[in-house]
């Protein structure tokens, strides 16, 4: 090995150190701050499996103090949030996650396409 590599190898290495310690004092820093989730449903008949996981995801990292969470719905699952298409069950799933803080967003392409306003 060559002293230059040799070199390059150390600098490298206590380059990663640093970074590593700055990345850690960061994450101290912001771990007060919630985490910022973003979860897509396309499929239809994946609404209640995907409502399910963010109900999951609440809980699991100690309620909606600790993550902000987003649903874009997009494609096909768009007509699931229609009033006319959405069950009881769930209006009110979708009830309890937007109680939790679940931020709601439908595409802007699907809505074109499907004429939605």
């Amino acid at each position: 090995m060559h002293r230059r590599n040799l070199f390059i190898g150390i600098a490298a290495g206590v380059g990663a150190m640093l970074a590593s310690a700055t990345r850690s004092s960061t994450a101290k820093a912001a771990s007060h701050d919630a985490s910022k989730v973003v979860y897509h449903l396309a499929d239809l008949d994946k609404v209640n499996f995907v409502l399910g996981n963010i109900k999951n995801h609440y809980e699991g990292v100690g309620g909606p103090s600790h993550v902000k969470i987003a649903l874009v719905v997009h494609g096909p699952a768009l007509k699931a949030f229609q009033t006319m298409a959405a069950t009881p069950i769930l209006k009110k799933d979708v009830s309890q996650v937007q109680g939790e803080g679940l931020e709601l967003n439908a595409c802007g392409n699907t809505m074109k396409r499907i004429a939605w306003t």
